[in-house]
């Protein structure tokens, strides 16, 4: 069994069921987890919509210290009970979406450490990736190896001090290795998609990629970022291809030319099976 359930994002609505943020619970024969929390309540009542438990969880892995990720941790908790949650030491960094002050940009996470540990929350927190389950890895800090993948440079933090672009260190994704290769999951894919990919490859030692599901944070890049991240993918050949988040409309349409019938969009609600894993 390999199933994953997108319990929220924000590129479309699927019944009931409520946007914003993004969160996917992956299910195998030997693990089962979180990537992502949303934001607000939004992935916990969704949870219940779709009559889906977050009871015994191996863990939570937060891909990203910005509140739509990490916002709904707090509801999550309530669920699931004491749980391990994986992340990046700078998960906790002030985060804002624009270089100057103003009203509402502040993107960080909304609570304490404290505040979450005193919820259930068993915080693993490292640079380097981590087995976090059985075949389950993340990719540690991701290295800025490709030519034409940079990082946003309307995303601002306070380090040291002062604010600055932020380097985005904590970006993490997911791999799970099955016999047909890796399944990459993807929260945002911040510092790119190809570098997030080529790490998980070194990370575990497997080329293959088997699928990849979440945000490839295209929504803004250009059309040569878009067309060199489409061809990598296409020479990787996975047997699925299920994005939306961060991905956005252009490069979901690009994706969606590429890979054809291979192609769905992971909106809220969508349930993803992959077979004979």
């Amino acid at each position: 069994m390999f199933r994953i359930t997108t319990l929220c994002e924000n590129t479309a609505t699927f019944g009931a069921l409520a946007e914003f943020g993004l969160s996917m619970l992956v299910e195998t024969d030997g693990a089962r987890f979180l990537l992502d929390t949303g934001m607000t309540r939004v992935a916990a009542d969704n949870a219940r919509t779709l009559g889906v438990s977050l009871q015994n969880l191996d863990a939570i892995v937060l891909s990203h210290g910005h509140v739509d990720h990490t916002g709904g941790l707090a509801a999550v908790l309530e669920l699931t009970g004491p749980v391990r949650v994986v992340a990046h030491p700078d998960i906790f960094t002030p985060r804002f979406s624009g270089s100057r002050p103003a009203p509402h940009d502040d993107i960080r996470m909304p609570l304490s450490r404290e505040a979450y540990e005193q919820m259930g929350a068993r915080f693993e927190l490292s640079r380097e990736p981590v087995a976090f389950a059985p075949g389950c890895f993340t990719t540690g800090e991701v290295a800025m190896t490709s030519d034409f993948e940079s990082i946003d440079d309307g995303l601002t933090a306070e380090m040291d001090g002062r604010r600055m672009q932020d380097p985005l260190r904590d970006d993490l994704s997911v791999a799970v290795r099955t016999s047909a290769g890796l399944v990459v999951l993807s929260g945002c894919a911040h510092r790119g998609a190809v570098n997030t990919i080529e790490q998980l490859r070194t990370v575990t030692g497997e080329r293959r990629l088997r699928a990849i599901a979440g945000g490839l944070h295209l929504s803004r890049a250009s059309a040569d970022r878009i067309a060199r991240t489409v061809e990598f993918l296409r020479k990787a050949d996975p047997e699925t291809v299920a994005c939306a988040h961060c991905t956005g409309l252009t490069a979901m349409g690009a994706l969606a030319a590429a890979f054809g019938v291979r192609f769905r969009p992971c909106h809220s609600g969508t349930v993803l099976n992959l077979s004979g894993v």
